[in-house]
């Protein structure tokens, strides 16, 4: 093989891998209104890690006709000792539980998912149901390559000491955001292995930071002052959904529910009427610690369209405005 043809292979090699990686990231899929009582999970697997940390092996099952993206789950089991009754919430991805795609669990189908949480036991008996999801057709994503680098060890201060903490960097093959669970193995401070979870912005080349012990919350804050030194050794990407693009409606939708379960009136369109008092105190011109005192009562009314109107029953406002 001459130098000419090497050059061209190598040419054209490159080519067939920046296709394939665009070839990863899929259109985001149209999202649809799903049914979360179709969606079945049992625990098969309950991984200790460090008591009374665990890795919780759920598998959902799809009965619907329409793929489903689990976000976040409740566990619930009974705590023998106490006599209680548990619950823990557990997510996949950050808020907002909103158009995420790409690790869905199909229609008709099955899909194991990796958690992280506390129990009394490994024998706790946990019953676990789907509280968020997303739902829609295609949109499927396959196993991002991070192109993971090597681990190693960077200084960290807070208000306590200066400590040694784990810097990786990672690499986001997707052309949009993407948040990732890893699986990562923990020499310091102890020896144990956790979930640990980050977002990627569009094709980010990220030296990740991770400055919080195992045991935290899976999305960590790489700006979080350290407590003790951190250091991990190891990381596999064992989960991942992709960011879509959201619109109005789906903040809507977030926003209905808390809306209606607090708003006092049910009717959109509608006037509040009410009485009001009001004290105060106006201080004399040219006479230095001195105040007079005015007070007033009266009624107002609010509309939907915002105005208000306020009448002064008694008393005066002492050149108050309204």
């Amino acid at each position: 093989m001459n130098h000419a043809t090497a050059s061209l292979l190598s040419i054209v090699l490159c080519v067939v891998s920046a296709g394939s990686l665009r070839a990863q990231t899929p259109a985001q899929p149209t999202f649809v209104d799903g049914d979360l009582s179709k969606l079945a999970c049992k625990v098969v697997d309950i991984e200790v890690i460090d008591m009374p940390m665990m890795l919780v092996t759920i598998e959902c099952t799809n009965r619907g006709n329409v793929g489903a993206e689990p976000l976040a789950f409740e566990l619930r089991w009974k705590d023998r000792k106490n006599k209680t009754d548990e619950l823990r919430k557990v997510v996949r991805a950050r808020l907002p539980h909103i158009a995420r795609f790409g690790n869905p669990t199909p229609a008709g189908g099955k899909r194991r998912y990796l958690l992280r949480t506390h129990l009394p036991s490994k024998k706790t008996r946990v019953i676990a149901t789907v509280t968020a999801a997303t739902f829609y057709d295609g949109g499927v994503a396959t196993r991002p390559d991070l192109r993971i680098g090597k681990p190693e060890q960077v200084q960290r201060s807070s208000l306590i000491g200066t400590f040694g903490v784990t810097q990786v960097a990672l690499t986001n093959p997707f052309d949009r955001d993407v948040e990732v669970l890893l699986r990562a193995k923990f020499t310091q401070p102890r020896n144990c292995t956790d979930l640990v979870g980050v977002r990627l912005a569009a094709k980010e080349r990220l030296e990740w930071v991770i400055p919080t012990p195992p045991g935290q919350t899976p999305y960590l804050d790489p700006d979080h002052p350290p407590g003790h030194a951190v250091k991990a050794t190891a990381f596999e990407v064992v989960d991942w959904c992709l960011v879509g693009r959201s619109d109005p409606v789906h903040a809507t939708r977030l926003l209905r529910a808390p809306f209606e379960a607090w708003y006092r009136w049910s009717g959109e369109d509608l006037t509040v009427n009410g009485k009001f008092s009001y004290r105060g105190k106006r201080k004399r011109i040219n006479s230095p610690g001195q105040y007079d005192d005015f007070a007033c009562t009266g009624t107002f009314t609010t509309t939907s369209a915002g105005s208000t109107r306020v009448a002064l029953d008694e008393g005066t406002d002492d050149g108050a405005h309204t």
